[in-house]
């Protein structure tokens, strides 16, 4: 896939958006997006890619997941 093309391929491209991008202590939306994440198929694209935000969910990952993840590699 060349580009951005895999967002094509995501399973949030037919979700709620905002589910994605959870407001301080919004826990059950996060948990729900990440449900969303585990079953689809370009994750590790969307990972890479939220490496460049420090907010919302990416990967299946929250911005602390993120950034703890930056700091092991």
């Amino acid at each position: 896939m060349k580009g951005l093309d895999w967002q094509d391929n995501a399973v949030c491209a037919e979700t709620d958006p905002d589910l994605f991008f959870p407001d301080s202590g919004e826990t059950y939306k996060s948990l729900r997006a990440r449900e969303f994440c585990a079953v689809c198929p370009v994750i590790a694209e969307c990972a890479a890619l939220g490496q460049q935000f420090s907010f919302g969910i990416f990967g299946g990952m929250t911005p602390s997941q993120r950034m703890n993840a930056r700091r092991v590699a």
